[in-house]
């Protein structure tokens, strides 16, 4: 399997993740990730290059915190992070994109700023595309409205990563 193909079986789903490791970081080169198959020991790499990226997509994603109260009128709460999506063009010329959550706000802001420091234009949408199954994941994204984002240092403080709220999830609906 090529690690191309990782995206097109789907990285949203629970097997995939049951199945491999994955680690991506933010070099001076561009975006890296590199997987691993847990039962072969196989590992993928690929890198994405500042050059190839055309725009960052920001998303809101709230996490579920389960009750372990015995209290019977218990709000749903829900963890604050964010999904960053890559929308960008690889080397035959498709545009791919791929996707991360992230839920520390000092390593967001520290993204952000090398995103912008390249001239990567960050966008934001409070839609959840978490439900989207992977091979709609692009052209979803470019269906919704956006918001351009001027970096200023201080993203954490639109989206409070890191936080809990009782905000319901605002899930992008896919249309038929």
């Amino acid at each position: 399997m090529s690690f191309g193909s990782l995206g097109k079986i789907g990285l949203s789903s629970y097997k995939t993740y049951e199945r491999w490791a994955f680690k991506v970081q933010l070099t001076n080169e561009g975006y890296f990730m590199e997987a691993m198959d847990k039962r072969t020991y196989e590992v993928h790499k690929e890198l994405v290059r500042y050059d190839q990226m055309e725009e960052v997509v920001i998303s809101k994603a709230l996490n579920y915190i389960p009750n372990t109260t015995n209290i019977p009128l218990y709000t749903a709460r829900y963890f604050v992070n964010v999904v960053l999506f890559i929308i960008w063009r690889d080397d035959s010329g498709e545009r791919r994109v791929r996707n991360f959550t992230h839920s520390n706000k000092n390593d967001l802001d520290e993204w952000l700023e090398m995103f912008d420091q390249h001239n990567i234009p960050i966008t934001v949408t409070d839609l959840d595309f978490r439900g989207v199954p992977t091979i709609k994941l692009l052209a979803s994204i470019e269906n919704v409205k956006r918001t351009t984002y001027k970096w200023d240092g201080k993203f954490h403080e639109i989206i409070n990563v890191g936080t809990v709220t009782r905000e319901k999830p605002l899930q992008y609906i896919m249309k038929k």
